[in-house]
């Protein structure tokens, strides 16, 4: 099987299907469950609690035998506004439809406006890690050692058994949470989501709207159906569109985001509403 490899910082900021949403809303039943650790910080403030897990993490895979560099984290600057997916549903309408009436989705607007805060990519470094080097390095036997000292005998979410790994305990020392009770917080939340008849009725009825006007729906499923019109802008292959494809695609793009905006309307308004506090 091949070795799942998750960054704390993504697990803490609970990158699940819907996760890091902010609002000011009521919470509802999902409200049960607490935020995420280190949501509530701001970028600088978690890139700095970050960098204070990796020192930690370093001393403890030190401490069994292993190599492992402190990397700190570039901040990560946040986009005005979340445009597409279901990020966009806890954007509220009056604030998303300028954006839409723009970008559309955003697909095309990254090569047309490559440097631009809302839709320009990629927003982090991604050069590859030292860590990464290190694991390239590793005999078969070495590297599955290594890993269960970092993130424990099971995969990430998953109910382990015996000592913590490396990552659990020191996330749990400097956010007060493991990164198993973080990702399963947000199992348990998006599940609520998920099976809400509520939300199971109101994306049928999102669904309806956009088949009534002409796009194409496989999934009503809460947490698909968002994802639905914006999938058929991007390419399967992850190729990029070329300029000239681009400012040839943004017209349509932008019919259809809008479109997309007008059809969600319960369901964007339950997620909003009934689970910000959850994700």
């Amino acid at each position: 099987m091949k070795p799942v490899w998750i960054s704390v910082v993504v697990a803490l900021t609970g990158l699940s299907l819907l996760s890091a949403c902010g609002g000011d809303s009521e919470p509802g039943a999902a409200g049960e469950d607490p935020p995420a650790a280190g949501k509530d910080l701001s970028p600088a403030e978690f890139a700095a609690k970050q960098f204070e897990v990796e020192k930690l993490i370093a001393e403890c895979m030190k401490e069994k035998g292993f190599q492992y560099e402190a990397v700190p984290f570039a901040e990560d600057r946040p986009r005005p506004v979340e445009i597409a997916g279901t990020q966009s549903l806890f954007e509220p309408e009056d604030k998303l439809r300028p954006y839409r009436q723009k970008y559309g989705f955003g697909v095309a607007g990254q090569v047309i406006w490559p440097q631009d805060p809302v839709v320009g990519h990629p927003r982090t470094d991604t050069a590859e890690s030292p860590n990464d080097k290190i694991r390239k390095q590793l005999d078969p036997t070495r590297l599955k050692a290594y890993e269960k000292a970092l993130l424990g005998e099971k995969t990430i979410g998953d109910k382990g058994e015996g000592q913590p790994s490396c990552s659990d305990s020191a996330t749990e020392r400097v956010f007060g949470e493991s990164l198993n009770q973080v990702t399963e917080a947000h199992s348990r939340a998006f599940e609520k989501f998920r099976t809400d008849p509520d939300v199971i009725k109101a994306a049928q009825q999102y669904g309806d709207c956009l088949r009534g006007k002409g796009y194409k729906v496989a999934s009503v499923e809460p947490g698909s159906i968002e994802n639905e019109v914006w999938n058929s802008f991007t390419r399967a292959d992850g190729t990029e569109l070329s300029m000239a494809q681009a400012k040839a695609q943004l017209p349509k793009e932008i019919q259809a985001a809008l479109t997309d905006l007008d059809c969600r309307g319960r369901y964007a308004e339950l997620a909003r509403t009934k689970y910000n506090k959850a994700f």
